[in-house]
């Protein structure tokens, strides 16, 4: 029962994401206001946001990538690639690929491409629920889950 679990990777999966959290997204796209931290982060600045959920997921500490905060600036002002939007297609695969999240690839794709700010505000929440806070510069704390409200019995 104590034994770490692993991803497809062979990656060990932080301790809060075996089947407490189970395959569905932590919280909704758009509760992006249950962390105002993380969304006035990403408005302000979705390509640093960007920078920080790569690098947690890809180096398991927290920091800033430099290269695809630029990059998907970068593309973003200078093509009509939208390299902020693929970064986020990107990301959301990875966070549903390593967390076990069942999303079909045409919810990561229309998430992504109308949605993409809310989308790296859902991502921002769950890897923070799920132990790995990417951190960013309005974000003081990870997110936190509320407690669920109280059930109410059978009235006699």
């Amino acid at each position: 029962p104590n034994q770490p679990r692993y991803n497809l990777q062979g990656h060990v999966l932080p301790p809060a994401s075996a089947a407490l959290l189970g395959d569905q997204w932590v919280s909704g796209l758009c509760a992006c206001l249950d962390d105002c931290g993380s969304a006035i982060d990403i408005c302000v600045c979705h390509w640093c946001q960007l920078g920080y959920q790569y690098h947690r997921l890809r180096k398991w500490y927290v920091d800033m990538d430099a290269a695809v905060c630029c990059g998907a600036w970068c593309l973003d002002l200078f093509t009509v690639a939208g390299g902020s939007i693929i970064m986020t297609m990107y990301l959301r695969s990875k966070i549903a690929e390593r967390y076990g999240i069942k999303e079909h690839i045409c919810g990561t794709i229309c998430y992504s491409t109308w949605c993409s700010l809310c989308a790296l505000c859902q991502q921002h929440r769950e890897m923070s629920a799920r132990g790995e806070w990417p951190m960013g510069f309005c974000v003081s704390a990870p997110f936190e889950m509320p407690p669920p409200p109280p059930q109410m019995g059978p009235i006699a």
